[in-house]
């Protein structure tokens, strides 16, 4: 590795800055090079060199990747930052040196000096047929399969419906059985594969009519269904209420605006009326049916709730509207419990703890006798 802040001046004759990140190659004193990347200028063949050193190298791919990103992009280091062969360094050296006493005319010496700890041999990967077959949504036969691998000169045996594959050190991008897959489909041709449906379970959906019924006579009413964030702010899981529970509080939140599973919809459904009212619209009615959620010794818990907001003027029918007050909203409370067939089974009482953000003369709580 490179010293901190350690000079080389590269063949595009520009001085670097290297870190002791940068991989290099070194004479043992200074660095020479930039391995994987780019030589080094001292070291550069010019007309007159007469000694040649000679010299294959495999890097780490990753290192290399990063130097290059900080330095400079090369020929060099697209090949190495994807990674090679190691088998082949051997054969380069003697490919260079038989092309410099062919065409240059040189002594070739004998020695080499090697550091080598990178594994060659070959990789064996076990598979089964029915893998091959499932994934590939195809039916190709254990005799086919074999003949694709010996195509591709992999070595393929069989023992029973497992297939041991022996593959070579240079297909460095095959390393687990769903890259054999992708090589049998390769090579089978994936227009061969024909084409079916994916077989899948279904689930029954559901269809729970009092729910429908509730929202069809909210909107009958003359209120918008909205459906709006179960998440809120720990800070205001407390409003509006006066239960006694405990917050469900997210572990990881992605935002500490909502960190809180909500107890009451009535916090939720005032965030909508904030946006209406800061955009010009103070007529406002709304309602949702959605759910709440708690903690109850160590218990979760969590109940389907109606909850509606009504404000400014509501339209009565055509052309006719008036200011929303308590008895408006009381009379749509009575209509939705009366078609639900709660009629002359309700009471309107004051509660007995009043929530702070409540009007003490323009509250009840609604007793159902069952």
């Amino acid at each position: 590795m490179a010293k901190d802040k350690e000079k080389l001046t590269t063949l595009d004759n520009i001085e670097r800055t290297l870190s002791k990140d940068d991989i290099v190659i070194s004479d043992g004193e200074r660095a020479i090079g930039l391995a994987g990347v780019m030589g080094g200028l001292d070291t550069e063949i010019e007309e007159k060199t007469k000694n040649v050193i000679i010299e294959a190298a495999i890097f780490d791919g990753v290192k290399v990747r990063l130097t290059s990103k900080k330095i400079v992009r090369s020929e060099a280091s697209n090949r190495f930052e994807k990674g090679l062969d190691p088998n082949r360094t051997y054969m380069a050296v003697e490919r260079a040196c038989t092309l410099l006493e062919k065409y240059a005319n040189a002594k070739i010496l004998s020695g080499t000096a090697v550091y080598d700890n990178i594994e060659k041999a070959d990789k064996k990967i076990d598979i089964s047929l029915d893998k091959i077959n499932n994934l590939l949504g195809s039916n190709i036969s254990l005799k086919e399969t074999l003949d694709i691998f010996r195509r591709l000169d992999f070595g393929a045996t069989a023992n029973g419906n497992i297939i041991t594959v022996t593959v070579p050190r240079r297909r460095i991008d095959i390393d687990i059985q769903e890259d054999l897959v992708e090589e049998v489909g390769r090579i089978y041709g994936v227009n061969n594969i024909e084409g079916r449906l994916p077989e899948v379970p279904t689930i029954p959906g559901s269809y729970n009519r009092e729910l429908r019924s509730i929202r069809n006579k909210m909107i009958a009413l003359g209120l918008n269904e909205t459906l709006s964030y179960i998440l809120i702010n720990d800070k205001e899981v407390n409003n509006f209420t006066q239960d006694e529970f405990e917050a469900v509080r997210l572990l990881d939140p992605m935002s500490e605006d909502r960190n809180t599973l909500r107890y009451t919809l009535i916090t939720s459904l005032y965030k909508i009326y904030e946006y209406n009212v800061a955009h010009g619209n103070k007529d406002v009615s709304i309602f949702e049916l959605g759910k709440g959620f708690f903690k109850r010794k160590e218990e979760y818990g969590e109940e389907l709730k109606l909850c509606m907001l009504m404000t400014g003027e509501f339209y009565t029918g055509i052309n006719e509207k008036r200011n929303v007050d308590f008895f408006i909203i009381k009379g749509i409370v009575e209509e939705v419990l009366n078609s639900q067939g709660y009629e002359g089974r309700y009471s309107f009482v004051v509660p007995k703890n009043m929530p702070k953000e409540f009007h003490p003369g323009q509250t009840a709580d609604i007793n159902v006798n069952r």
